[in-house]
Formats: structure tokens, C-alpha cells, sequence
């Protein structure tokens, strides 16, 4: 996942695209990557082989099953094989930090399908990178539209709304993706650290960042309690 670093502490941006392993490292990054080069010429069975090989490494699991859920919409016939092409095009092209080929990919993606979610989730990442946040925001908005459950959407929408300095709708649209997904950690890291560095709540913050740890993402929570913001435990916190 691709990190966004502010006074010792980090702000998740996505799930899907850029992706580091902690078991055999290589092997894992090889098959991900393979399944880009099988998804990107349309061979979808050999794409999928790969992409269930990188699902079994924590690290690669969200990148792969955002993946393999495109695929499965292929096969179900709720997208179309070009439309789930040019979608691996522009995430190719987002690996190898081609991000204007990336969003002309995705958008060629939503030419032949304007109902895919997660060309508007993708694209808007790629709008972000080029810190065209509006224009994130209208894409990760649309891709909520179209599924109003969509975590990662509201997640990174939460995330531009940082980077805008609209602290209240970041907040809001972090507290949407936990009470979707309680055990989302990316989300309450990210409340986490709007709460403490640019709210200064440390209370809320810190109970955030205690609840990734318990659901696996604990970097934050230590360099907080590195940093001096935490220092006991605060108890557990509930998806509100």
C-alpha cells in the first residue's frame, strides 16, 4: 500500500495498487504481478491462477481479491471483457507510475461501462496522485453512488478530504467505512491520525490507533506511543 507520512505517523491511501510482502516477498510479488501481465491480454483463467497465489500473502490479499473480484464479474457478465482490460491496463500502468496512461485507461474502462465502481475508485486514485483532488473526489463520490458499501471508496475519499484540510467530512467518511466494515484497520489508522495531528484529539485518536493495533495494524499505535501522543491503553472502541 502506498503511505502518506505526517509527523512520525501514516495515512493509508488505498488498498489495490502499489504492494509490499512479508513472506517470500518475491514469489508472492511475481504472481500478483503476473496476473496484471495475464488480466491486461485478456486471459482471465491464467490471471485468476495467479492472483488466488497472491491472495494467500496477508500483504496481497486486498490487491488480489480487488483483482479476482473483477474477473468475477467478467464471468458473471457484469462487466465486459474490454472493460475488465482496460481496468488491468490502467493499474499497470498505475504500477509503473504511468499515471496519465492510467487514467485514460480507466477512463476508456467507463466509455464501454459507466457502471463499474471500480474504474471510478481507480481513476480517482490516479487523480489523486497527480493531486487533483477535485476530480478524486468526483470519481470516488460516483463509485459510491453506484455502490454505496464501497469501503475503499469512502476510505480514500476520507483520505483527499485530509489533503484538503476538510477534516469533518474526512472523519465522516472514515466512520462510514468502519461501521461498513468494523474491522477495517486502515480506517480507524486514518481517523487515528486526523484526530491526534490535525485535531488534536489525542483521546479519540489514540483509541483509533489502539483499535487498528487490535485488528493487526499496530505501526501506527507504536510510533504514536514512540512519539509521546499515546501512552496507555484506552480501551476498546466501538465502530461509532
Amino acid at each position: 500500500m502506498k503511505i502518506l507520512t505526517r509527523i512520525g505517523l501514516s495515512l493509508l491511501i488505498v488498498l489495490q495498487i502499489s504492494v509490499t510482502a512479508s513472506s517470500d516477498p518475491n514469489a508472492a510479488q511475481d504472481s500478483y504481478y503476473k496476473g496484471i501481465e495475464y488480466a491486461t491480454s485478456g486471459k482471465f483463467e491464467k490471471a485468476k491462477e495467479a492472483f488466488e497465489k497472491a491472495a494467500k500473502n496477508p500483504q496481497l490479499v486486498s490487491a488480489a481479491k480487488n483483482c479476482l473480484s473483477i474477473i468475477k464479474d467478467v464471468g458473471d457478465q457484469k462487466i465486459k471483457s474490454d472493460t475488465a482490460i482496460h481496468f488491468f491496463r490502467g493499474t499497470d500502468f498505475i504500477n509503473k507510475n504511468m499515471i496519465d496512461d492510467a487514467i485514460t485507461e480507466f477512463t476508456l474502462a467507463l466509455f464501454i461501462n459507466l457502471k463499474c465502481a471500480k474504474a471510478y475508485n481507480s481513476r480517482g486514485y490516479a487523480y489523486s496522485k497527480k493531486k487533483m483532488y477535485d476530480d478524486a473526489i468526483k470519481d470516488y463520490s460516483k463509485a459510491i453512488d453506484i455502490n454505496p458499501d464501497y469501503v475503499s471508496a469512502y476510505n480514500s475519499r476520507g483520505n483527499i478530504y485530509c489533503e484538503k484540510e476538510d477534516y469533518g467530512r474526512a472523519i465522516q467518511d472514515y466512520t462510514r467505512a468502519i461501521r461498513l466494515r468494523p474491522e477495517e484497520a486502515d480506517a480507524y489508522n486514518n481517523r487515528g491520525f486526523v484526530y491526534i495531528v490535525k485535531l488534536q484529539d489525542k483521546v479519540m485518536g489514540c483509541s483509533d490507533l489502539q483499535r487498528a493495533c487490535e485488528l493487526g495494524g499496530c505501526r501506527n499505535y507504536e510510533l504514536a506511543k514512540q512519539k509521546g501522543y499515546c501512552q496507555q491503553p484506552t480501551g476498546k472502541r466501538t465502530n461509532e
